[in-house]
């Protein structure tokens, strides 16, 4: 019988970084696009803008929940999710601007801003429910 080998544990380690890179990448595409119009007038731009807010949203709980591989506890992990989903968006934004047809728009950035926020704010609500995530006003003494 062999001895259990390492590349297991490295293997789980890998693959949440795989799924932000995928999606990260599933990003990258669509901005890529030179129109992503529907044609459906007004609900074309709350589609788009929703889809602006979901996607930057579930980018950070991917970079969250890859950061938490690491030993590096909830909170912090949260802030590091937030944090780059938004690096990334500003870099989405910087791509538009060289893709014929699109544009740069910082008033997008805010859009993924507010997906970034709520994700991860209703991530902060279920780990301090589940006890996962301590409130700040809570002191261990």
């Amino acid at each position: 019988m062999q001895p259990p080998s390492s590349e297991a544990p490295r293997n789980r380690k890998l693959l949440p970084w795989l799924a932000v890179a995928a999606w990260a990448g599933l990003i990258f595409f669509f901005s890529a696009q030179p129109s992503l119009s529907t044609g459906l007038g007004i609900w074309d731009i709350i589609l788009r803008k929703a889809a602006h807010m979901a996607v930057f949203g579930v980018l950070s709980l991917l970079v969250w929940r890859a950061v938490r591989q690491h030993d590096i506890s909830n909170a912090p992990a949260l802030a590091i999710g937030a944090v780059t989903a938004l690096l990334y968006a500003f870099s989405d934004e910087y791509h538009q601007s060289f893709v014929e047809g699109r544009t740069a728009s910082l008033g997008d950035v805010g859009f993924d801003l507010a997906g970034i926020i709520i994700a991860t704010a209703l991530a902060a609500l279920a780990l301090r429910r589940s006890g996962r995530l301590r409130s700040a006003s809570r002191r261990t003494g």
